[in-house]
């Protein structure tokens, strides 16, 4: 096994990696750290749902999309359709395009799943 730099845990104790502890440290799970004495956020990877780019490993969802179209077509009133297969990130791309515009400040956007249970 090669020489790996020790993992640190949300709670600072810091411990060489098992297997599963060492791949998920391959694919960059650390801990963000903790500067002002609050909770260390740990990204982990989202298996099913909306990505929160703040919790989970991910694409930003607006860099996969053209955005200034999207945007050219909010401000002229025209609609526009998100066709991809399934599970490939359409509702996230969604809730963090609301996101902004509701930042903005000059729209007012919601998000309604008619989807049946």
């Amino acid at each position: 096994m090669a020489n790996r730099a020790p993992l640190t845990r949300p709670d600072g104790n810091t411990s060489q990696a098992t297997s599963h502890e060492e791949s998920q440290s391959e694919c960059g799970q650390r801990n963000l750290g903790d500067t002002h004495g609050t909770q260390a956020v740990v990204r982990k990877f989202n298996l099913e749902g909306p990505v929160v780019a703040e919790r989970h490993y991910c694409i930003p969802p607006l860099s996969r999309v053209n955005l200034e179209q999207i945007l050219e077509l909010i401000a002229d009133m025209r609609y526009f359709v998100l066709r991809a297969p399934r599970q490939t990130g359409k509702t996230s791309i969604l809730l963090a395009l609301q996101d902004r515009l509701n930042a903005e400040g000059k729209y007012r956007c919601l998000y309604v799943n008619f989807e049946g249970g």
